[in-house]
């Protein structure tokens, strides 16, 4: 008998080892690969409609796996497991698979402060989820976190000319008539508070036109920032870049060499509370060459019809009668000029006739 238990002993240690070695060294090691991730097998899918559990919405899913990934020994399985797809909030239950509210109740319905933080209400006045905690400098009143939200934006409004080619940023800039100028708006938070809903509108002055190309943090927006841009949610040591262009009106616009033209943007939110800053940067238009035409003088009198026509006209006519009435004696004076003239032509005369004898009487 004691043979026999030993040979049984041995014999299925025997048994393991063979098994064992099968396992890490398959007959066939050229036996394909069935599946290598949980993809290979299938994709999940939703099975059936949603339902109700636990108070909320679920909806079932057909979970598929790939079982031994990478080995000859690979295969998939799956299987039906169910996942939330809705949570029923307070003063709500899951009925026909969507939240109902009980009792006919609307859901967040609005907002009451309880302690120093802000909860949603149903219309029955049941207490349901967390809105907003207000910060420690903040106090929950009238429904709103109330505190230094107030001044909780800096607002930084510079520019540059284009048109000159100087790309230093300030809070003016002179520029020339038709000139492309370019704004930067920089919004942050001053006091780490998180601000909501923020608004930017910028109010351009006469002959100052808004040329767009405007951009938000760096990238295009096609909004338009004389009507207003939401940039949404300003969040603690937040900062927000918004860039736009402009063009100085054309010179004859402008009634004075110098005229500077102020431009101011505003910055709103909707928190309760809180007041909208303004930013102002200044464009110093510089008309340069002829000043005005009425201060300029243009002729004896700056009218045009008489210091071009009439003027020129009467001094041709005085000319033609002083000279025909010889009331300033410039006839008589022609005379002797001719006189003199005439008599120097025939001494000339004279002179050659002389020179040409006395060759003749010396060839003899």
């Amino acid at each position: 008998m004691k043979n026999i238990s030993k040979l049984l002993i041995i014999n299925n240690l025997i048994c393991i080892t063979v098994l064992i070695l099968l396992m890490a060294y398959p007959l066939n090691s050229n036996a394909s690969v069935f599946c290598n991730t949980n993809s290979d097998c299938g994709t999940n899918v939703a099975v059936g409609s949603p339902f109700c559990q636990d108070n909320d919405v679920y909806q079932s899913y057909k979970i598929y796996a790939c079982n031994f990934p990478g080995t000859s020994y690979s295969n998939c399985s799956n299987s039906v497991t169910s996942k939330i797809q809705q949570g029923c909030g307070p003063g709500q239950t899951c009925l026909n698979a969507s939240c109902t509210s009980l009792n006919n109740c609307t859901y967040h319905s609005y907002q009451r402060c309880i302690g120093n933080s802000i909860y949603w209400f149903d219309s029955c006045g049941i207490q349901q989820d967390l809105f907003q905690n207000c910060s420690y400098n903040q106090t929950c009143q009238n429904n709103s976190c109330i505190g230094q939200n107030q001044t909780s934006l800096l607002v930084t409004k510079t520019l540059r000319n284009l048109s000159s080619g100087n790309l230093t940023w300030s809070n003016f800039v002179n520029a020339n008539p038709s000139d492309i100028v370019q704004f930067s708006i920089i919004i942050s938070s001053s006091n780490n508070q998180y601000v909501n809903n923020v608004t930017v509108r910028d109010v351009f002055p006469a002959n100052l036109l808004y040329k767009n190309s405007l951009t938000l943090d760096g990238l295009t927006n096609l909004g338009d920032i004389t009507s207003g841009i939401n940039i949404g949610n300003i969040s603690a040591g937040q900062t927000r870049n918004i860039t736009y262009q402009a063009q100085v009106a054309q010179a004859q616009n402008f009634s004075s060499s110098t005229t500077t033209l102020n431009n101011s943007v505003t910055v709103a939110s909707t928190d309760s509370g809180y007041n909208s800053k303004t930013a102002i940067a200044s464009v110093i238009v510089i008309k340069t060459g002829v000043s005005d035409a009425t201060t300029v003088a243009t002729g004896l009198t700056n009218n045009f019809f008489i210091d071009s026509f009439f003027l020129p006209l009467m001094i041709s006519l005085i000319g033609i009668w002083l000279f025909r009435s010889d009331f300033l004696g410039i006839t008589d004076w022609l005379d002797s000029k001719k006189l003199k003239h005439k008599n120097r032509i025939a001494q000339k005369q004279l002179k050659n006739k002389i020179i040409q004898i006395k060759k003749k009487e010396k060839a003899f």
